[in-house]
């Protein structure tokens, strides 16, 4: 539904408080206030107030994102159960971790939160699961990026599309793995998800796990790498680093040394590695030098 400039001007007019409240009580939560302002108001009012945004701090959102965001299911129903012509494709700002992210719908907030109920509310009443931000990132990756995997496996079984990357190139399988959602990694993976995709950095699913320090991650995509006998075990991405490598630069000692005992890496690689890691360890407890004067060692007792 079109909503003519006009109409939003006088909407985010101070004279016009009812609009203002409209929104309030929605974002509050307020179900009994929402239900008189559907009986006493015109339709025509109500399907503007629904289908604005209004500024609320750094977010702006319309009455259903909000709703969404707050969790507010039974308010979504009176919106999308009753004669209103809500937008539920409709967009809006809002913060997440101090990140402000734009274009989100109300099924993105609705999984980013982990609002199930309400994913599936919107879903059953057409809500677009492919629907993406600015950044192209979509319902799927918000659920990805906060490991509900529920959510994650209602959305798939809806139609999202588990290969879709966001702005960065980077997959649904990416973001699991370097979160450490483990349980994310193994259903994408039996979704058809490739952890192979290489996102803006060159990096892989692998390297994702890495950085993020969750060894049970890398030990199921190393073997899945064995099975198919794959060469990404040792691949560079765009900072020259291999996996070994970038645990080395985050100072991840036990994948590092599971890298090295497991013999995923050259003689070369692994030097290379623990004069990294020794190097980092001085750089980061220069009061307290003696962990890493022991990789540099154990370094030296390979060259030599």
């Amino acid at each position: 539904m079109k909503v003519s400039s006009e109409a939003a001007l006088e909407l985010n007019d101070i004279t016009n408080p009812i609009s203002r409240a409209f929104y309030e009580d929605t974002r509050d939560g307020l179900i009994e206030n929402i239900q008189r302002y559907l009986e006493i108001l015109p339709a025509s009012n109500v399907d503007i107030y629904l289908n604005t945004a209004y500024n609320d701090g750094k977010k702006k959102c319309t009455p259903l994102v909000i709703a969404s965001e707050n969790g507010h299911y039974h308010i979504l129903q009176l919106f999308l159960e009753t004669k209103c012509r809500a937008n539920i494709e409709g967009e809006g700002t809002i913060v997440i971790e101090n990140r402000i992210i734009r274009g989100v719908t109300a099924l993105w907030i609705a999984a980013a939160n982990g609002h199930f109920s309400i994913v599936q509310l919107l879903v059953e009443h057409g809500a677009d699961v492919n629907h993406t931000t600015k950044t192209n990132s979509s319902p799927l990756r918000a659920a990805s990026y906060y490991g509900y995997i529920k959510i994650i496996q209602y959305l798939v079984d809806h139609g999202s599309d588990v290969h879709s990357l966001n702005h960065f190139n980077s997959s649904h399988m990416n973001i699991a793995a370097y979160r450490g959602h483990i349980n994310v990694v193994q259903y994408l993976l039996q979704s058809g998800c490739n952890p192979n995709i290489k996102d803006n950095d060159l990096s892989i699913a692998l390297h994702e796990a890495v950085a993020g320090g969750h060894l049970k991650i890398v030990k199921f995509l190393l073997l899945q790498y064995e099975n198919a006998s794959n060469s990404n075990i040792t691949l560079k991405n765009k900072y020259n680093l291999t996996p070994l490598m970038v645990a080395a630069r985050h100072r991840h000692l036990s994948i590092v040394n599971y890298l090295i005992e497991n013999n995923y890496c050259t003689d070369i690689e692994c030097i290379e590695a623990l004069e990294l890691l020794g190097a980092s360890h001085y750089c980061q407890n220069e009061n307290n030098p003696d962990e890493g004067f022991e990789y540099l060692v154990r370094n030296n007792s390979l060259i030599t």
